[in-house]
């Protein structure tokens, strides 16, 4: 039983400490963010895909299967796209409630898309590794290349 549990926070704690890291930023008042940042009307955009990016990569690991069938992948794809506009949601909500901070459907649509992108990512690198680990069918003589 134990070592199931050490699998599952092996998991499950990247995400989770992420989660904390967004949650913590979006705690911050506007005014901590300095000038340059809050003046800016690329920077609001791009924090929140480069937030959410990393929290699709960790949810989708967490969340992969262990046999790399395309099935599988496209099933944890979009329930890590589902996990992930979840609690986008419920962040943007959460900025309600913190002094000079507001929760937008545009913001949750970035948290949304740096989701999808860190997820995408991670599946692409899971095909890579797993197409690089299938076995080469062997290359008998005269078969080489013309040798």
């Amino acid at each position: 039983m134990r070592s199931g549990r050490s699998g599952f926070w092996r998991a499950w704690a990247p995400a989770v400490v992420w989660l904390g890291v967004i949650w913590t930023v979006n705690s911050l008042p506007r005014q901590t963010f300095p000038e340059g940042i809050r003046k800016s009307p690329r920077a609001d955009p791009q924090a929140h895909v480069l937030l959410y990016l990393p929290l699709g990569v960790f949810l989708m690991r967490a969340l992969s299967p262990a046999g790399r069938n395309r099935a599988g992948v496209v099933r944890m794809l979009a329930l890590t796209v589902v996990l992930g506009a979840a609690l986008a949601a419920l962040d943007e909500w959460h900025k309600v409630l913190i002094p000079s901070r507001k929760g937008e459907v545009g913001d949750w649509l970035r948290d949304v898309v740096g989701t999808c992108v860190g997820a995408c990512g991670w599946a692409a690198l899971v095909a890579g590794t797993a197409s690089r680990d299938r076995p080469q069918p062997a290359v008998g003589p005269g078969q080489d290349g013309g040798q």
